[in-house]
């Protein structure tokens, strides 16, 4: 049995992609969506086993974020989005007429992150 959450940033200060790109480097490797931005993961039995990490090191990314965003706002910057990895992929991916090209340049992006 298989579920399917997803989840968006409610906060606009915050980018969901930037969250997405965070946990990657701690080893999440989670579905970006683009329209509207967001993330998803399916959650199975192998999965089930590590919720309890993952939701640790989803508290701790986002908390991360909200102090970058505090201190931007502190300084008077504004938010920067669009910034990383998961965002580029799908920023490209929206502005490229010819649709059939999105399923090869995804494909070449999931290859590459998975070698790494």
């Amino acid at each position: 049995m298989v579920s399917v959450v997803s989840w968006a940033s409610a906060t606009p200060d915050i980018d969901i992609y930037d969250i997405a790109d965070m946990l990657s480097a701690k080893g999440w490797h989670l579905n970006a969506l683009q329209s509207p931005p967001a993330m998803h993961m399916a959650f199975t039995v192998p999965t089930a086993a590590a919720v309890e990490k993952l939701i640790a090191d989803l508290v701790s990314v986002v908390e991360q974020e909200k102090a970058k965003a505090a201190e931007r706002k502190r300084l008077g910057l504004k938010v920067q989005k669009g910034k990383g990895d998961a965002s580029a992929l799908y920023g490209v991916a929206g502005s490229i007429p010819d649709k059939s090209i999105v399923n090869r340049l995804a494909e070449g992006f999931l290859d590459t992150l998975y070698l790494a």
